[in-house]
């Protein structure tokens, strides 16, 4: 989420958008507790191939999602529960390939910038990125 070009509408605003094409599993820390999602909400800028849609990211790293290789491309997704405090979002990138993809990712919760992954990454790394302060939204 370096660089980030204007997004085009989509109903609900987009809480994680990229440059490049990437591949993660999700995980949000709010304190000591765990926000979790509504898998059912989960969606994405143009998927690369109906193997790897927005839902891949609640595999757990057993699968993964991927965009198209263009700019502007997000992954978003709604909290269970409506609007959570989140201090950080840890993000496991994919572990096949291509990790240097995920350098770059904004991470914005309910619109309000989180931060970035600003180090190169790696695959099958975690990346955590720690909010400034805590951040109050309903989705991802």
């Amino acid at each position: 989420m370096g660089g980030m070009s204007r997004m085009g509408g989509f109903g609900m605003m987009r809480m994680m958008r990229m440059m490049k094409p990437v591949s993660f599993s999700l995980s949000f820390s709010m304190g000591s507790q765990k926000v979790s999602l509504n898998q059912g909400t989960a969606s994405q800028g143009d998927v690369y191939s109906n193997s790897f849609p927005a839902t891949n990211a609640f595999s757990n790293g057993s699968k993964f999602t991927h965009t198209q290789n263009k700019v502007g491309q997000w992954w978003k997704c709604s909290f269970n529960g409506g609007q959570q405090w989140v201090w950080q979002v840890r993000i496991l990138n994919r572990r096949n390939c291509c990790g240097h993809r995920l350098k770059g990712v904004k991470v914005t919760i309910g619109g309000k910038e989180c931060g970035t992954i600003t180090e190169n990454t790696k695959q099958g790394q975690w990346y955590t990125v720690k909010c400034a302060k805590p951040v109050r939204g309903d989705k991802i």
